[in-house]
């Protein structure tokens, strides 16, 4: 078995997708291992970005950690 980290984070509809993703996530490995939640802001630094609606878009991120099997090709 391999430690794994996942690193997550969203900034759009923040709390959905990370939820989404840590109920995926638990369907795959089990219960899992969460760090805090770390709360941010990140600002657009194109003005060619189309999906900017902000300046500044608060951001969350988190890791968590678990065990996998790998393929042995990794």
């Amino acid at each position: 078995m391999a430690q794994v980290i996942v690193g997550i984070g969203s900034h759009v509809d923040r709390e959905h997708h990370i939820k989404t993703c840590l109920d995926a996530l638990e369907a795959e490995f089990g219960e899992l291992r969460i760090s805090r939640i770390f709360s941010g802001q990140f600002e657009i630094t194109s003005e060619d970005d189309y999906m900017a609606t902000e300046a500044r878009h608060a951001v969350h991120n988190l890791v968590v950690p678990s065990k996998a099997r790998l393929p042995s090709a990794i």
